[in-house]
């Protein structure tokens, strides 16, 4: 299994004909990891950490040139193309590429017994949440939906979480962020909130609530924008570890 740094090389080091096996969102949580970890570190006084966390919003920038299109185009505003797989190899410069090796083979990323624990997490508050907003009928539908399909994304994530776990981090991050924002719509919120409460401490994301906006972000304009409507006849189905979603007439509409 590969921590986050590991992957951050192989991401830099990669042939061209590699470019689709790495997303945007899966390296920027690997980022998160290595950033995570180093400043813990730094906060102790390891002098390793201190000098990789002064690096870090270098290795951003390649991590971000990797991709964004160098022209930009033009619209209301300014914005840049950014694509959800990179569309450009930019290597590191020497001294940030030793950064990441250092790190790959000196630094706490987890333990086998803290991965396991964080899966054993995360298939309980996939089964929580589900049962929480198919118990909670004052809950708009697209918010349902919306949730049920971030689920589905954490389900996703945990099938390959054995390459590397903090694959889980970005998923699990982004639902946080919608069970916060259904916590304001919902007229019973005491469920949520007690999910949010629950697993926030146990799946180590705490800390995400500091730069939780911009998620927090994406889901509302998500759901007011309506990027995952309703659909006719939508219904909420749990099996085992997972959350389902039905659409689509029933036979007995025929």
């Amino acid at each position: 299994m590969a921590n986050s740094a590991q992957y951050l090389i192989g991401f830099f080091d990669r042939d061209k004909a590699e470019t689709g096996e790495y997303r945007i969102n899966v390296v920027s949580a690997a980022m998160n990891d290595l950033e995570r970890v180093t400043r813990a570190g730094a906060a102790i006084g390891t002098d390793l950490c201190q000098e990789i966390v002064g690096d870090i919003p270098q290795i951003w920038q390649h991590v971000i040139l990797s991709f964004v299109d160098k022209e930009p185009r033009w619209d209301d505003k300014l914005r840049w193309k950014c694509s959800p797989t990179p569309i450009t190899k930019v290597g590191l410069p020497k001294d940030l590429h030793k950064d990441l090796v250092m790190a790959a083979q000196t630094l706490p990323f987890s333990s086998p017994d803290e991965d396991e624990r964080k899966k054993r997490d995360v298939r309980e508050l996939i089964v929580e949440t589900a049962k929480a907003i198919q118990d909670d009928p004052t809950l708009p539908q697209n918010v349902r939906v919306y949730i049920l399909r971030l689920l589905k994304e954490l389900s996703t994530a945990l099938e390959e979480s054995d390459k590397a776990m903090f694959i889980l981090d970005d998923a699990i991050n982004r639902l946080v962020a919608a069970l916060t924002m259904a916590e304001t719509v919902s007229k019973k919120p005491e469920r949520i909130h007690g999910l949010l409460n629950k697993f926030l401490p146990t799946l180590g994301v705490a800390l995400m609530t500091s730069i939780i906006g911009m998620p927090f972000q994406i889901a509302t304009a998500a759901i007011e924008h309506e990027l995952f409507p309703p659909e006719q006849n939508t219904v909420i189905r749990i099996e085992g570890a997972a959350a389902h979603q039905d659409t689509g007439p029933s036979q007995s509409d025929h």
